[in-house]
């Protein structure tokens, strides 16, 4: 895996968001692991090619952590232009050390644990992903970002939200700092 992709205990446990989304052509016998190595080097590649890891050192992350945020902002968000709304929220929140409260990470630890995600309640999944009763970032990416989700984790959108709800039937989500506009 890249340098300089740590986590809070050290190298990455998983290839998880490693993996960059792309359309594969593989020959006929390629190896699992010749197909991941080949996503892990197209991840490495944009990495280098847009300066994510400096981008996000100069936001104040580590690379490691905006790769987090990336993986969550692709999850949480239909429509790409809410995906840097949806990383300003997470660093709101992070500031005002309230827990991400996010359901994507509990989805991706209901699955990790073999169950269904929609017949399990996510703030009493036991795991490091329930971000109900964790605080903070999960301790790795929960999906595979591309480009745009990466460029919005380093580059999150001006606002002072907390919340963000789904507002159409189009996945647009509706963003703002009231607990009750939120609620209802």
């Amino acid at each position: 895996l890249p340098s300089g992709y740590t986590g809070v205990s050290g190298a990455p446990t998983s290839v998880e968001g490693f993996l960059y989304p792309a359309t594969y052509n593989f020959d006929a016998g390629t190896t699992p692991a010749d197909a991941l190595g080949q996503m892990i080097t197209n991840f490495i590649a944009e990495d280098r090619s847009t300066h994510f890891a400096a981008q996000a050192e100069a936001a104040h992350l580590t690379p490691y952590q905006a790769l987090i945020i990336a993986s969550i902002a692709v999850k949480e968000a239909k429509v790409a232009a809410d995906y840097p709304k949806v990383a300003r929220v997470i660093l709101n929140r992070i500031s005002a050390h309230m827990p991400l409260q996010i359901d994507a990470t509990s989805a991706y630890a209901a699955k990790l644990a073999n169950l269904d995600p929609t017949k399990v309640i996510y703030a009493r999944i036991d795991s490091p992903y329930n971000t109900y009763t964790h605080d903070g970032l999960p301790p790795t990416p929960i999906s595979n970002p591309g480009q745009v989700a990466m460029n919005a984790a380093v580059h999150p959108a001006a606002g002072d939200w907390l919340y963000y709800v789904n507002s159409d039937a189009n996945g647009d989500l509706f963003f703002t700092d009231s607990e009750s506009a939120f609620e209802q």
